[in-house]
């Protein structure tokens, strides 16, 4: 932000200033000066039509800065749709956050739980194929919450169901010390246990998460979690000893203050939690009236700002305060109302729960009272609104298909089944842009029960569907309902109406944010009018999602394209630097060094160490031209490592023309020295075989000398820039002596090595060499393999 002040504004001082605004509100207090950077990073995002960094700065903007300052309301919109902003401008992970925080803030602002519940679902689901493991994890520990208040769980203050596992969770989140992760949980856990009554569970919760505040900073789960932990230290007031108590209101008093502050900023998100707070001191303090009053105030404000959720828990309070009271009738008004309110919010466990602890009070009303909610219409046309409820429920079910599949045939497969079965059609098919043009993507014939997808087939000139609809659609952006499609003077010169059975048609236009991506285009033969307009209404809301859905499977297919090619070229690109590590280093050494960033040296009590040296190279290397002295060794050298591999023996280095290798490690093995002296022949024989070569061809002609050594050394990587495996011990300084004395043409092995192979090999003694540390060790020649191994 400095730079921009300093320099001018880019598209990136967006972000700057918006971030800046989190600290204003999260660190500093400042809500509204706060805001108003949010806002300037609104205008610049806008005066540089950075559509690129659009999802970036909603993230701090209406995650963490309007809920401070506006109706927590204002944020879904925009979070929603930073979402598909984010899938089309490759930011995946800042979409998937903001998406996220769009269903914590639906769940913590009372929507209703059934629907939410769905959308969060769909939206896990697709968290998880894109690989967001960590908002998936946020996603679904509220997800549980939801299905916990639903009553879709075991136990209603336990995490543990279909969405979340509390024990695997908690164990996951401390192992990579992910604290957010860990907030959720416990917050969650608040939430649940102070809903559900059980209020020493509640406050051992709140404690947890009043460690892990500093892990969601500016979030609007922090003024949620001291409404609750405040809510939690006033139901345990009168159970609680002389300084617990005193400590408690020290700290409600003091939340009270803050919720207070925090109200004259954001009234509709927290003047009823303020209000709430205060009717529940006032309770434990014994000052009724006053109890009462701001019982009702908390009420009232909770249900002008549409908290149903909070204006059901304030209603439950007041209940049980005047029960209390024995005052009968207040308290029987206070408790309906609750349970109407804890259902029209879907939280079927609390409905239980209150016809369990107050059944004289709640008798009767889940038998039908508030249903008139539901309709404003009043008594007309009941059974009409039934159906219609029916199948909005349908619809939302069927919403819910649809965001499930995020892979696109699998996708039109799936919505063309759900759009054939709620609009009653014989045959359908979807269109999609292609470019200026639309082609038909998906038919469907026989009321739904077989889909196909097609391969971009034309409309126009396909014969299949009546053109002149499907053109009206394009050109208006408007439903075409044709109840009588032989008697409609709109479509009377429309050839394939003319020739077709086609009694009625459908035809929708698909729109995501103004513009015509798709057309739904749907018939019925047997029956005119057969599109009722309660079909069209409904079909109307489904084609919504179903753009979005299609745009988000059509950025998914894409990403998964640019995922494809890019991991096949990471893929290619690791291969190269695994099989270049490989060329260095030994395989469990290099998976070491890749796992653990460093190898750690290791002694090995025994090994074979061989040493290869071409006698008089230096003197020959003056004849000859600088590639033939790389070439000619390096061809020998290729011979060897191929042998080496097909003896299990590990190359360590190359000196000029000196090769070093051993046998029995890595990996630790009994038969090392005979692996190693079997090697020590085949490479003398290859040589042998190349001298005939060279000499017929003439080239110059190396004699190799030979030295094996068996003993303990210590191995591990040397040096951090151009790094090396490498061995170290008194065993190397005397295979070098075994080679040095050894003569051209054949395999000297010390007396060690002579006693791990003298019944497998024929070895001619040869006296001793002195070797430094070592004094006089003996040596042999291995002529061969024992006859009888051979046999």
């Amino acid at each position: 932000m400095e730079l921009s002040l300093k320099h001018g504004n880019t598209a990136v001082s967006t972000f700057a200033f918006a971030t800046y605004g989190v600290i204003m509100c999260g660190v500093l207090g400042a809500m509204k000066s706060g805001y108003q950077f949010g806002k300037l990073g609104l205008i610049l995002l806008e005066q540089y039509k950075a559509k690129e960094w659009k999802t970036q700065i909603y993230t701090p903007i209406y995650c963490l800065i309007v809920n401070w300052n506006e109706h927590i309301d204002q944020t879904p919109a925009p979070l929603q749709e930073s979402y598909h902003i984010g899938m089309e401008t490759g930011a995946i992970e800042f979409a998937c956050m903001n998406t996220n925080i769009y269903c914590v803030h639906s769940y913590l602002s009372g929507k209703p739980l059934e629907r939410l519940e769905v959308e969060t679902r769909s939206y896990s689901q697709s968290f998880d194929q894109f690989k967001q493991e960590t908002n998936f994890n946020y996603n679904e520990v509220y997800r549980q919450g939801m299905l916990n208040f639903l009553g879709r769980s075991k136990d209603s203050i336990v995490l543990t169901g279909e969405a979340y596992d509390e024990v695997k969770m908690k164990a996951q989140s401390e192992e990579r010390n992910d604290q957010t992760g860990m907030f959720f949980l416990h917050f969650t856990k608040l939430i649940l246990c102070y809903s559900f009554g059980e209020y020493e569970k509640a406050a051992m919760h709140a404690a947890e998460s009043r460690k892990l505040l500093e892990a969601v900073l500016a979030k609007f789960e922090i003024p949620n979690h001291h409404f609750y932990e405040a809510l939690t230290l006033l139901a345990l007031y009168k159970r609680s000893s002389g300084v617990q108590k005193r400590k408690s209101i020290r700290r409600v008093r003091k939340t009270i203050r803050q919720m207070k502050k925090w109200a004259k900023d954001a009234p509709e998100n927290y003047m009823h939690k303020y209000h709430l707070l205060k009717a529940e001191l006032y309770r434990v303090k014994g000052r009724f009236k006053e109890a009462g009053l701001k019982y009702d105030e908390a009420i009232k404000v909770a249900s002008q700002n549409n908290f149903t959720h909070e204006e059901a828990m304030a209603q439950e309070l007041a209940g049980v305060f005047y029960i209390k009271q024995r005052s009968e009738g207040l308290a029987e008004h206070y408790l309906k109302s609750a349970y109407n309110n804890y259902r029209e919010w879907g939280a079927q466990a609390k409905l239980r729960a209150l016809e369990q602890e107050h059944p004289s009070y709640v008798s009767g009303v889940h038998s039908g009272a508030g249903l008139g909610t539901l309709s404003s219409s009043g008594s007309s046309s009941m059974g009409r609104t039934n159906s219609m409820l029916l199948d909005l429920s349908t619809v939302l079910k069927a919403s819910a298909g649809i965001t499930r599949e995020i892979v696109l045939n699998k996708l039109l497969k799936n919505l063309m089944q759900i759009v054939m079965e709620n609009a009653g059609a014989d045959r359908g098919m979807l269109l999609l842009r292609e470019n200026e043009d639309f082609v038909i993507q998906a038919m469907s014939e026989n009321s739904g029960a077989t889909v196909d997808i097609l391969q971009w087939i034309q409309y126009t000139g396909s014969g299949i569907l009546s053109e002149t609809v499907v053109s009206y659609v394009i050109q208006s952006q408007k439903n075409a309902v044709v109840q009588d499609a032989k008697n409609d003077v709109r479509f009377t010169r429309c050839d394939y109406i003319k020739k077709s059975t086609v009694q009625s048609i459908l035809c929708l236009p698909i729109l995501n944010r103004g513009k015509l991506d798709g057309i739904l285009y749907l018939e019925n033969n047997h029956t005119t009018a057969a599109f009722t307009q309660d079909r069209v209404d409904l079909l109307a809301l489904l084609s919504g999602q179903i753009a979005v859905s299609i745009n988000n499977a059509i950025l998914y297919e894409n990403l998964e394209q640019k995922v494809a090619d890019r991991t096949a070229q990471l893929a290619e690109e690791k291969k190269k630097s695994d099989d270049l590590l490989l060329n260095i280093l030994p395989a469990e050494t290099a998976e070491e060094l890749k796992r653990d960033q460093k190898t750690t040296p290791r002694h090995f009590d025994m090994v074979t160490v061989m040493f290869t040296d071409f006698k008089g190279f230096t003197t020959m290397s003056e004849q000859l031209t600088p590639q033939e002295i790389v070439e000619e060794p390096g061809r020998c050298f290729g011979a060897f490592d191929r042998i080496c591999d097909a003896h299990k023996i590990e190359k360590i280095k190359t000196i000029g023309d000196s090769y070093m290798c051993v046998g029995g490690l890595p990996i630790a093995n009994s038969t090392h020295a005979a692996d190693a002296v079997n090697a020590a022949l085949k490479m003398r024989d290859w040589i042998k075989e190349y001298k005939a070569i060279s000499r017929e061809q003439g080239k110059p002609i190396f004699e190799i000398r030979i030295g094996l050594h068996t003993g303990p050394v210590v191995a591990g990587v040397v040096g951090s820039k151009k790094f090396a495996y490498d061995i170290w011990g008194d065993t190397v300084n005397t295979v070098a002596r075994m080679e040095a004395a050894g003569e051209v043409g054949r395999v000297n092995i010390s007396g060690s090595t002579y006693e791990a192979v003298k019944d497998l090999f024929e070895c001619t003694y040869r006296g001793k060499v002195d070797a430094k540390h070592k004094g006089q060790v003996d040596m042999y020649f291995v002529e061969s393999i024992n006859s009888s191994v051979q046999k």
